[in-house]
This record gives C-alpha cells, sequence and structure tokens, in this order.
C-alpha cells in the first residue's frame, strides 16, 4: 500500500498558516525578503551604522529608504539618522554610549582624524588619560584635533575633566575655530585651585554663533571688551556668586535671554546677588539652589521677567511658595513647585494661574484634609505630575480640580492596587498615565492595569520591572491598554508572554531597559505577538526624587 503526500495548501482563512496533511502550520515568510521588503525599524539600524557619504547614496535607492534616513518613518520622534552621528571620547565609555571603545587617546586619535563620518555632537574628556604616555601638551594637541577634525559639522561640543589645567588659549582655539557651533556644554569641568585666575576668553572681542551655554562651574568670565563673544546666546545656565564674575555678561545678554538655568553662593548676608537686569524675552526660568530667607530680592527678579511661561522653581528652607504672588498670572503656563505638604493657602497660590498647562508639584508629605476646593478649577491643565508617595490617600479628591487632564504622573513606593485605578479610571479625559516605582509582582500589576481605562500607560523604575513568583490565579484582563512603555533595569524574560496575553488589544511596546532585551527573546515577542509593534530604546537612567522631596 502506497501512502501519497498532500502538497501543503494555503489557508484561506489566514494567510500565515498552511494545511499539510490535515495540520495547520504557521508559514515563516510570506513573501521573500529583498531590500524593498525589510521593517523599517531593521533598516534603520543597519543604515545607522553609515556615514553620511553612504548615507546619502542610500538615498537613492527609493522613497522608503529616503523616508528612512530623514526620519519620515518613525513618527514617534521624527529625527533624522543624521542627527544619532554622536561621538564619545572617553577613557572608559560605556557600552553602546560611542561608537568607537578604547581607553588610550592614542587609539581614538589615530581612528578619528581619517574617519570619514561627519559628527555634530562630541562629547570629549579632558584630562590626564594616564594611559597615554605623552606629555601633557602633546595630549592636549591631541584631543584638541579631534575636535577640530569635524568643526565643519560640529554643533553641540560637551567637555568633561577631572581636575585637569585646560590652557585658556585652547578654549579661544575651539571657539574660532568650530563657526558651527551652536550649543557648549562645560559644566562636566573642573578647574583645579592653580588655574581659577586664569581668564577664559577674557580678552576675546570676536562674534561666535553659540546659542545655548552650559557653565555651572564658572569657567567662563567675559569683561566688557569680550562682550561681542556670545551675541548670540539664547540659553544660559550659569551660577551667580558674590564676586559677581558674571555681572558684565548679564548686562550684554539679558535682553535676548529666552532660557536661563540659575544656581547661586549666599553672599556675606546670608542673601542672593540676583542680577538687576532686564529679561524683557525670558521664557523658561530654572531656580537649583535652595532657597533660604525672604523671597522679596527674588520676587523683584522674577517681575523683571514679562513674558515668563515657565518656572521651576526650588524648595525653600520654610517650605512656602509665596513668592509665586510676585508672578504675572496670565503668562505662566507651566509650573513646578516644592511645597512639601501642599495646605489650602499653598494651593490658593497655585491656583492664581488660570492659564496653567503643565503642574508638577513635589513633596513627600500629605495634604492636611486635602485643599479646600473653593470653586478652583484648572480648566486649561492638560498634564499633572505629583512627585512623593502620600498623594493617594487624597488622589480622588485632589483630581477633581483637573476636569480636562491628559496625562498623569505618580509616583510610590507601596505597590499600586485596584482601588488606585479605579480612582484613576473616573477621569473619562485622561489618555496617558505614567507611574514611578510601586511595582511588585506581575500579579499584583495585572491586577491594577486591569481597573485602568487609559490607552497609554509608562513605567519607571530603577530596579527590575516584576518579582518572579509563581501566580496564584489566572493574570487579570487589560483590555484597555494599547501602548505599554518600560523605562527600568532590566524585565525577566518569562515576563512578557503572560503580561502581553493578558493584554489583549496592545498594539505598542516600547522597551527601554539598562540590561537590553536580547535579539532570541525579542523575536519571540514579534512572532508571537505580531498585532504588536515592539521597539527597543536607548536606556536613560530614570532618578527617582524620593531622596529629594
Amino acid at each position: 500500500m502506497t501512502t501519497t503526500m498532500s502538497h501543503p495548501v494555503v489557508d484561506n482563512s489566514n494567510p500565515r498558516y498552511i494545511v499539510w496533511n490535515g495540520v495547520r502550520y504557521r508559514r515563516l515568510w510570506t513573501h521573500p525578503v529583498t531590500a524593498e521588503s525589510l521593517p523599517g525599524e531593521l533598516l534603520e539600524k543597519i543604515l545607522k551604522h553609515l556615514d553620511w557619504t553612504d548615507l546619502k547614496s542610500a538615498m537613492q535607492v527609493n522613497k522608503f529608504w529616503a523616508d528612512t534616513v530623514l526620519g519620515y518613518q518613525r513618527w514617534w520622534d521624527g529625527k533624522p539618522l543624521t542627527s544619532h552621528l554622536h561621538l564619545t571620547v572617553m577613557p572608559c565609555a560605556e557600552e553602546n554610549g560611542s561608537d568607537y571603545q578604547h581607553y588610550r587617546l592614542e587609539d581614538y586619535h589615530q581612528i578619528l582624524i581619517k574617519s570619514r563620518r561627519r559628527y555634530k555632537h562630541i562629547t570629549i574628556y579632558w584630562g590626564s588619560w594616564d594611559r597615554c604616555q605623552k606629555t601633557n601638551q602633546v595630549k592636549d594637541q591631541m584631543v584638541l584635533d579631534i575636535i577640530k577634525r569635524f568643526k565643519e559639522r560640529l554643533v553641540l561640543l560637551k567637555i568633561i575633566s577631572g581636575k585637569y589645567d585646560m590652557p585658556p588659549w585652547i578654549m579661544s582655539d575651539i571657539l574660532r575655530t568650530c563657526i558651527y557651533l551652536k550649543h557648549l556644554d562645560i559644566n562636566g569641568m573642573q578647574i583645579v585651585p592653580e588655574a581659577r585666575n586664569y581668564q577664559y576668553c577674557n580678552t576675546d572681542t570676536f562674534r561666535t554663533g553659540i546659542k545655548s551655554l552650559y557653565d555651572s562651574n564658572q569657567i567662563f568670565s567675559p569683561n566688557p571688551l569680550a562682550s561681542n563673544l556670545f551675541a548670540n546666546l539664547t540659553t544660559l545656565q550659569v551660577k551667580i556668586t558674590p564676586a559677581k564674575k558674571h555681572k558684565n555678561l548679564f548686562r550684554k545678554i539679558s535682553p535676548q535671554l529666552v532660557e536661563l538655568i540659575l544656581s547661586w553662593e549666599l553672599d556675606m548676608n546670608s542673601q542672593v546677588p540676583f542680577p538687576n537686569d532686564e529679561f524683557p524675552l525670558l521664557d523658561t526660568l530654572t531656580l537649583e539652589s535652595a532657597r533660604t530667607g525672604p523671597d522679596t530680592k527674588l520676587g523683584q527678579f522674577l517681575q523683571r521677567m514679562p513674558k515668563l511661561r515657565k518656572l521651576v522653581l526650588s524648595p525653600h528652607q520654610d517650605e512656602h511658595v509665596s513668592v509665586l504672588s510676585w508672578i504675572n498670572s496670565e503668562n505662566l503656563h507651566h509650573l513646578e513647585v516644592t511645597p512639601y505638604s501642599l495646605c489650602p493657602k499653598k494651593f490658593a497660590l497655585i491656583a492664581k494661574f488660570p492659564n496653567l498647562e503643565t503642574i508638577c508639584i513635589r513633596g513627600a508629605h500629605a495634604m492636611p484634609n486635602g485643599p479646600k476646593k473653593e470653586g478652583i478649577v484648572f480648566d486649561k491643565t492638560k498634564r499633572l505630575a505629583l512627585y512623593g508617595h502620600e498623594w493617594r490617600p487624597h488622589l480622588t479628591n485632589f483630581l477633581t480640580f483637573f476636569p480636562n487632564l491628559v496625562e498623569l504622573e505618580l509616583e510610590a513606593k507601596a505597590c499600586w492596587s485596584p482601588a488606585d485605578a479605579r480612582c484613576i479610571s473616573n477621569f473619562a479625559s485622561l489618555q496617558r498615565l505614567i507611574i514611578n516605582e510601586g511595582l511588585g509582582t506581575l500579579e499584583s500589576f495585572m491586577e491594577f492595569c486591569g481597573g485602568l481605562k487609559v490607552p497609554e500607560l509608562t513605567i519607571n523604575t530603577q530596579n527590575n520591572a516584576f518579582i518572579v513568583k509563581a501566580k496564584s490565579k489566572p493574570y487579570t484582563k487589560a483590555p484597555h491598554i494599547r501602548k505599554l512603555s518600560f523605562n527600568a533595569y532590566m524585565i525577566e524574560p518569562s515576563i512578557y508572554k503572560p503580561m502581553m496575553s493578558a493584554m489583549p488589544n496592545l498594539r505598542r511596546l516600547e522597551l527601554t531597559l539598562q540590561i537590553p532585551c536580547v535579539n532570541e527573546i525579542y523575536r519571540r515577542i514579534c512572532a508571537k505577538f505580531p498585532l504588536c509593534v515592539t521597539v527597543r530604546k536607548n536606556y536613560e537612567k530614570y532618578e527617582s526624587v524620593f531622596d529629594n522631596t
């Protein structure tokens, strides 16, 4: 008797499967793989290894490849591939932190001088380079050569140094040579005590195109003759001291500043030496140092900013926010404060700003019986962030002040519960929820997600995403979640399948992990859940605010 083998037949109800001898099999490929059929994310990872010359050639293949290079295929950020040309020159670069990882300056110098890439963003270490057996003068020249090599495209330069002496002429040479430089970050530079008398660019009178300067360690101290050095500056981060080293700089650039980030040292009278200049165009002000004593001088400083729209207010030693009464109530749209305990009086000060779109409140203490309503409603507030772990008992009453809330960010130490989910889901306008910490087992997390009605959920934690334990019952379904994002240390591979199976309508999963999801697990996720787009992103460490509140 001869047994005949039937040919495989495509299942008409689902082309992803074939039927062979009465058994239904999943097809690995539904069409041949060609350059035109590559998924956009895979094509992007391949093209990211090319320099700009090769990218221009790749753009000639077809419209899809050109759109991938220019960033049109990545709708969530839209940045072109050329913006990923970042260079990090450090003696101990982190994994995946740079295109090259070397420990010797000679190796960096030899490779980068011959490189065909056109780096726009460079982070470079200016230090002793212990493994480099050269004199300090030769080391300085080698690092300077690397910067100059990319001067035609360099837009952002970040300099990090140990306690090392950078000769002032080098900084002048960098600013003269890199004519397209727009952003200069020298917050990571430290000056040795012997070099504190150096006057960096003190006598330079040439004009630069720098628009953003981050100088919290007072590297620059330009005099009136050097006022043209930062004539185009619109963003400044600086530390003001009783010596008033930046008095001349503020006098020149205060009429054009759009963003200002301030820290300070107190004078002999425990007062902050705020500048007396007018800031007619200032849009964003961030105060980093803790405040003490009366806020009269700060209030007068704020009154010289008539167009201020965003304010990040540092905490006060006495836990008050009375300085808000000095601000123009019509213009402010973003406010971040640290009142610790939010009493009705403090809440009324925040409520005087009717056009607030974003409110961030940091505090580790609960509101005493919750704020009294008294007709206060934030109709225009779309985003609310509550940093601290004692908001949960008052959350229901507190959210009633924000009827049109779209995004809510919360932080907690204890695990999130179904009661929290029911409280959050009472607001139909809410579209995105961000939770910081408060994760336990996957079972408890799914019970929390089952009560949510928001389509987007983002999770931030410094630790593993979940504690792996044997489940005691089937996981609760979460049918409303369509987009899930993780920013965590790692996720156990055994978590993905049960978690995603309990979210039947999940269409996008974003993984930002310090220990990334390996390729084998990633492929399994994509094969098991073809309707869900899974994206792996570069890790950015999440910092909890518990220690700061």
